[in-house]
């Protein structure tokens, strides 16, 4: 009898203290609260790209097109991860693409150093190269402030906003972000609103394409390298390009994102709906 009584304090004792530590938390995260996307039930999606890729390529034929584009510059930064201790570093990569951009305008961003300079009104960024140490160091930061891999592998675009707000803020700025989804799909209208005032887009993927795209006036060839994983990109501008036949009928209408894909070696644009699922897609506004 004895022995059960104590069994049953024992159960009740720790049902008080797990009470203590739900309230605990609540109280934590009440008072600490931060910005949540949930893509499935429970859970965040993590953005940690591998870079492996595979080849696909398409092709199509048209008579004419016609073509609406818009870029923030001709040129953007497009930096890449250089230092071996640091893996799935996507975020962290487009979050100094970001801020590589911004210092052009800003240029305590990235202290010392240039990320580009001006000649005959056209404002080209250096590449990776050019100052690599420097912009390493952003993205060393970036990858501390984005809690990378620390709860689990690669940083959410929760952990991604937080952390490029606080760099930001860190220089004495601050940062505001603007969906450009519509029902959870591209609104190509509000992306051009964002461009046109200068803000560069974070793409948020699971799985996208990176396309070298040929167009010889009649047949275009796309080659396109397909990835399955989660990966951050950045687009500055885009391409709406519908195509017609020969009797004038409108074939198809594609738009082309111009990226900096984070990932060394790659370049091409993003197919809007051709591969993969696009999570969400913002605006970055540093000012």
């Amino acid at each position: 009898m004895k022995k059960n009584l104590n069994y049953k304090l024992l159960v009740t004792s720790v049902c008080v203290i797990l009470a203590l530590l739900f309230l605990l938390v609540l109280t934590v995260n009440s008072a600490n609260p931060t910005i949540t996307y949930a893509y499935s039930e429970n859970e965040e999606v993590y953005y940690a790209s591998l870079g492996n890729s595979r080849k696909e390529t398409e092709s199509f034929t048209y008579t004419t097109k016609t073509v609406d584009s818009y870029l923030i510059n001709p040129s953007f930064p497009n930096y890449y991860n250089n230092n071996g201790n640091l893996q799935n570093t996507c975020a962290n990569v487009a979050g100094a693409n970001i801020i590589g951009y911004y210092d052009r305008y800003y240029d305590n961003l990235i202290p010392d150093t240039a990320t580009g300079y001006e000649r005959n009104n056209k404002y080209t960024y250096y590449p990776m190269k050019y100052s690599i140490n420097k912009f390493q160091n952003v993205i060393n930061d970036l990858y501390v402030k984005m809690s990378t891999n620390i709860y689990d592998v690669g940083s959410t675009q929760t952990q991604y906003k937080n952390g490029l707000s606080a760099y930001v803020n860190s220089k004495g700025l601050s940062v505001s972000y603007s969906s450009v989804l519509t029902n959870k799909h591209l609104d190509l209208d509000k992306v051009i609103v964002q461009l046109k005032k200068g803000n560069p887009i974070s793409l948020f993927m699971s799985g996208y394409n990176f396309t070298k795209l040929s167009d010889n006036g009649s047949v275009v060839i796309w080659d396109k390298y397909l990835y399955d994983d989660n990966h951050i990109a950045v687009a500055y501008g885009y391409d709406k390009v519908s195509y017609f036949n020969s009797n004038g009928s409108l074939i198809r209408t594609e738009v082309y994102l111009k990226v900096s894909t984070g990932i060394y070696g790659v370049d091409g644009v993003y197919i809007v709906n051709k591969y993969g699922n696009l999570n969400d897609a913002e605006s970055a506004k540093i000012f």
